[in-house]
């Protein structure tokens, strides 16, 4: 080696410690860590029989006519309302109930699962994968050392915020198309369900879920998609499509909530205390730290931070964690936020969990937010567990929390924490406002 080159030494060293571990993760491993993480943060509906039957030999017939053997195929359903289906790596079909709800034939359901499996036979995200790895490897030259979980909870982040390109969609749609043709469908089922996602997206973009691997249909790919059964034999083409069960008649959508008319009489106006913004931490922006929002720096690093883009209560994202031990702590903090000594302040932000499972510790345990304020040289008060949850919060819940500083207080912290507990947990628009009469 010449000496010129030594400052790109350490991607050697690199790539066979921490990168060539991660790429030589067999497919099945890899997709069983990211179907676990889905399952975890988006929650598995539970089917009758009736219903599991429908929506398990629909798949299989799409799956028994599939080129690629020697795979384990499953599909599982989500509980979102919103319209969306995906493929992991390893086999893993995952369909939403809000798209079940928009099915209106067995035919159209069938197109969803070929166009999905049509991305596993063509490996198309293990082949992102592997290029996303790569690319990030090189550019974020990241540490030396990195645990199991840490390299696949990276691996988990790439794939949620990848989409797949236009050739591999419209390579999909043509292999999902041929599937439904040989499972004995009709092939006009994979265009009417893309007529369907593209009407929801002019019309109501809030019911289709785009930003977790799926790329809404384009005026393109739906003349691509005529065209191409327009190929197909006559005979295929007027198969009669028909609607074997109703899942929507067993699991309606809501309805849309109506405004009320009722009018109102004068309200007396109360007097409003006045507030001023001290800090505002959202979670929009990434730091140098992949995964952690800007301004904020880990005080522990168990578990997986991501900034999710499909879970938020304002903004475009929130800061998600992820435990997969009980026994771990996870903690990212703000920078310190000057104050004044012996005056009132008010902490506001929210705050989501699903799938908690706690562990055991005198200090507390569960989501919790934790305030220290400080002299010039030294911690004076911690309020600890602000806002503090144990159990699962399907929406995101309020945390209001006012308290009054020392006299000596010059300056605070605020510390997000999911603290001896696995499960998720989001944080989204945390303030500091400072509060006078």
């Amino acid at each position: 080696f010449l000496p010129k080159f030594h400052k790109y030494q350490f991607l050697g060293s690199f790539l066979k410690k921490v990168m060539m571990p991660v790429l030589d993760v067999s497919e099945k491993v890899l997709g069983e860590a990211v179907a676990a993480s889905v399952r975890l943060q988006y929650g598995v509906m539970k089917l009758d029989p009736e219903t599991s039957k429908w929506v398990q030999e629909t798949f299989n017939k799409i799956v028994k006519v599939s080129e690629r053997r020697g795979i384990s195929y499953k599909i599982t359903v989500l509980k979102p309302g919103f319209v969306n289906a995906f493929a992991v790596p390893g086999g893993h079909i995952f369909v939403t109930k809000g798209l079940l709800q928009r099915v209106k034939s067995d035919d159209e359901l069938a197109g969803v699962l070929g166009h999905e499996v049509g991305h596993i036979v063509a490996r198309h995200s293990m082949n992102n994968i592997k290029h996303q790895i790569l690319y990030q490897a090189i550019i974020r030259q990241m540490r030396k050392r990195s645990k199991n979980l840490e390299k696949l909870g990276l691996v988990y982040s790439l794939f949620a915020g990848m989409r797949y390109s236009r050739k591999n969609e419209q390579e999909s749609d043509y292999i999902g198309a041929r599937y439904l043709a040989k499972a004995g469908y009709n092939p006009e089922g994979m265009l009417s369900f893309l007529k369907i996602l593209q009407s929801l997206e002019k019309k109501d973009p809030s019911r289709i879920e785009t930003s977790l691997r799926s790329h809404p249909p384009s005026k393109r790919r739906v003349a691509k998609m005529t065209e191409y059964i327009a190929s197909f034999p006559e005979e295929v083409r007027k198969r009669p499509r028909t609607l074997s069960f109703d899942f929507v008649k067993k699991y309606p959508r809501p309805k849309k909530k109506e405004r009320s008319k009722k009018k109102e009489g004068p309200k007396t106006p109360e007097k409003k205390e006045q507030s001023t913004m001290v800090y505002r931490q959202d979670f929009d922006s990434s730091s140098s730290v992949p995964g952690v929002a800007k301004g904020l720096r880990k005080s522990h690093k168990g578990g997986i931070y991501i900034l999710d883009r499909t879970t938020h209560y304002s903004g475009a994202a929130s800061q998600r964690f992820t435990s997969y031990h009980k026994n771990k702590i996870m903690a990212l903090v703000t920078p310190m936020l000057n104050v004044k000594g012996n005056q009132r302040y008010r902490i506001k932000g929210w705050i989501k969990a699903a799938g908690l499972n706690l562990g055991s510790d005198p200090m507390g345990v569960g989501i919790r937010v934790n305030v220290s304020e400080f002299s010039e040289r030294s911690l004076i008060k911690a309020h600890l567990g602000v806002g503090e949850i144990k159990t699962d919060v399907k929406k995101f819940r309020e945390v209001v929390f006012e308290f009054k500083t020392r006299p000596k207080s010059k300056r605070l912290t605020l510390e997000f924490s999911l603290r001896k507990a696995s499960g998720q947990a989001w944080f989204d628009e945390f303030q500091l406002e400072e509060i006078s009469n």
